[in-house]
């Protein structure tokens, strides 16, 4: 799953990589909201990949997160 976070249109500023770096809160609800879905899998694992800086397209900063939840497989009757 992948989400990104953009930031401020001054290049001089940092990208906003402590918003969900640092949010504990954040990826605690959304393995809760995810475990809903999948209760068999307990605990849940995730691995998250994370980029961040200057986005020519939109001429801001940005972070990406990439979670990646490896026990989870979403088949045709799941979606």
């Amino acid at each position: 799953e992948d989400l990104d976070v953009m930031g401020s249109e001054d290049q001089d500023d940092c990208p906003p990589d402590e918003i969900l770096n640092t949010s504990r809160e954040f990826w605690a609800h959304r393995a809760e909201v995810l475990h809903q879905l999948f209760p068999e899998f307990n605990p849940l694992e995730m691995t998250l990949f994370t980029a961040s800086g200057w986005n020519t397209e939109k001429n801001r900063n940005k972070s990406s997160f990439h979670a990646v939840w490896p026990q989870l497989v979403v088949t045709k009757e799941r979606a």
